[in-house]
């Protein structure tokens, strides 16, 4: 069974009072998912959750927090969400007690809600069957309660049992909320039980909102006396008594179970955070201005998104294609022409797409590219906005002398303020983001990517520095020229907008078996590899998203000789 034109149903995965979740296989991006179907129509509140959800996960990304991929309606009018599809069990299924999983969970629990947090947001439904354990890692989910922080609820919110005091009476709830309900979790699965547990829901309300909790030890007298003194705290009453944030929570508990680790800092303070969508909602207007007017005219348009690699396209992309799936419109998402053959079928539907986005055109083959074409020449009267983007060239240019309605975005870099802005949602709290700007700003041009890309290679060599809550940056040991040339190796860096990493033999191993399989490495005319450190093996054979990342990191051009003198002799190209 396939629903929504693109989720082939393989088998349920469970099933709630107003929700299932089924593992399907999107044949569209060629992968595996969980799909969280709600059981009847939009009319529902839990469609209205659902779709709540989606707002909030594309905000958040993390590697403890459940990771979200398109919303939408089924043919039926069902509301349905694409996730993350992970293999393991949630956290009420495990019989657990004090042990070094739970430790372990507990700590990327904590770092995982260290970031919601810094987000803006509070969970306000954590619980056993909300945290799904697979293997070693531990993944936050269902965020369809999530709210502002110091928002004032009005509603109770969550699950009976796990509900923070102040929150069952209606006050404002910040994320020390989220710790009390961690608190809970960590009791039942402790003890067996949750701390105010009785036979009825009211019963164990009155009790949670007018006593403490019962000290784990007089149940578990094995229990570490510090484990238990951090669990009562994270039970207070009252929001004041209990951590004032998951970091302090986090670095408690870390010095309970590590207390012989040179650091107990949480992973989430000490990682710069990726990068939020910064100087770009001019053209996301002009796209949903194209929109509104192609919706209104029935008849069909073409948007050429343009610019060098790393400038924001697939990120201004990706915005927009949200932005229509909170509207209810449905989108289709090409990245390869070996999905064009179902563009025509799709289209030809008494409900077509009303957006189809076309990324890294660049990289279709010319059989995929002309039939892309044949399609956008198909006189239609459906009102399609066709978004195509790729680097500006000439065949790509060609397309806007159609009779198609066309508006051409051309992307540049960003402007100081923004590159700012963009450092200000990667290290929350970092007092010198003037100066540092300006450096980036320099060696990047403002390119998005190569900032991110940059401010990592910071990190990993040390010159970023994660000070406490705040970071701090060794301008004095700054590079002057971040790309450095090993010996035997050279990289042209004319082609490429920004680089903005620091290129060694390790991204090459990576990115020859790349090169290699496209063919160029005959073109290049070279036998064997005299680079030391470099892997020899030029046939290997990787993941499209392998080698989406290698060329994020890798130069755009790689000159690697066979013989000292004789570098002229092969190059090699990269996409």
């Amino acid at each position: 069974m396939i629903l929504a034109g693109r989720y082939e149903l393989i088998a349920p995965l469970g099933k709630g009072a107003f929700s299932e979740v089924f593992r399907a296989r999107d044949i569209v991006q060629g992968k595996e998912v969980a799909l969280k179907l709600s059981l009847s129509s939009l009319s529902s509140g839990e469609a209205a959750r659902m779709r709540h959800e989606f707002r909030t996960l594309t905000s958040l990304r993390h590697p403890h927090v459940l990771r979200t991929y398109d919303y939408g309606l089924t043919e039926d009018g069902r509301a349905y969400l694409s996730l993350e599809l992970l293999e393991g069990i949630s956290l009420d299924q495990l019989t657990l007690g004090w042990n070094v999983d739970l430790a372990r969970y507990t700590l990327q629990a904590l770092d995982a809600l260290a970031y919601i947090h810094a987000e803006g947001y509070v969970h306000n439904d954590l619980k056993p069957a909300n945290l799904m354990v697979s293997g070693d890692r531990l993944v936050v989910m269902d965020f369809g309660f999530a709210e502002p922080q110091r928002k004032l609820i009005g509603e109770i919110k969550g699950t009976l049992g796990y509900i923070a005091p102040e929150a069952m009476k209606g006050k404002e709830a910040d994320g020390r909320a989220d710790l009390y309900s961690l608190g809970v979790v960590l009791y039942e699965k402790i003890s067996g039980k949750r701390p105010f547990e009785e036979r009825s829901a009211l019963g164990e309300v009155r009790k949670a909102l007018s006593e403490s909790a019962v000290p784990l030890l007089t149940t578990q007298p094995d229990l570490p006396p510090a484990v238990n003194e951090f669990v009562l705290k994270l039970l207070a009453q009252h929001p004041e008594e209990r951590y004032s944030s998951a970091s302090e929570a986090y670095k408690a508990l870390a010095e309970v179970v590590n207390p012989d680790s040179e650091s107990q800092v949480c992973p989430y303070v000490q990682r710069p955070k990726p990068g939020r969508f910064v100087g770009r909602e001019k053209e996301l207007g002009l796209l949903d201005e194209v929109l509104a007017k192609t919706r209104e005219t029935k008849r069909d348009a073409l948007v050429l998104l343009m610019g060098p690699e790393g400038v924001g396209k697939t990120r201004l992309l990706s915005e927009f294609k949200f932005s229509c799936q909170l509207r209810l419109l449905p989108v289709l998402w090409f990245i390869g022409e070996q999905e064009v053959s179902t563009l025509a079928q799709k289209l030809g539907e008494s409900q077509p797409p009303s957006v189809v986005l076309v990324d890294d055109w660049e990289q279709w083959t010319k059989d995929g590219r002309d039939a892309l074409k044949w399609e956008l020449l198909e006189p239609r009267d459906q009102g399609v906005l066709w978004v195509l983007a790729g680097r500006e060239s000439e065949d790509f240019r060609l397309l806007a002398e159609d009779d198609l309605p066309t508006t051409k975005i051309t992307l540049e870099g960003l402007h100081l303020e923004e590159t700012r802005a963009l450092v200000t949602s990667i290290l929350s709290s970092f007092p010198e983001v003037e100066r540092l700007g300006e450096y980036l700003q320099r060696q990047t041009q403002g390119n998005p990517l190569g900032i991110e890309d940059l401010i990592r290679f910071l990190y990993d060599k040390e010159i970023l520095i994660p000070f406490g809550n705040q970071w701090r940056v060794e301008f004095e040991c700054l590079p002057e020229e971040v790309v450095r040339q090993p010996r035997g190796l050279a990289l042209n860096r004319s082609r490429r907008g920004a680089v903005g990493v620091h290129v060694d033999h390790e991204i090459l191993v990576d990115a020859v078996p790349f090169v290699a399989r496209q063919g160029d490495y005959r073109k290049a005319r070279f036998r064997r590899i005299q680079h030391k450190g470099l892997s020899p093996d030029i046939t290997g054979r990787q993941r499209r998203e392998r080698r989406r990342s290698i060329c994020r990191v890798a130069p755009q051009s790689v000159l690697i000789p066979v013989q000292p003198g004789k570098e002229s002799d092969c190059v090699v190209e990269l996409p």
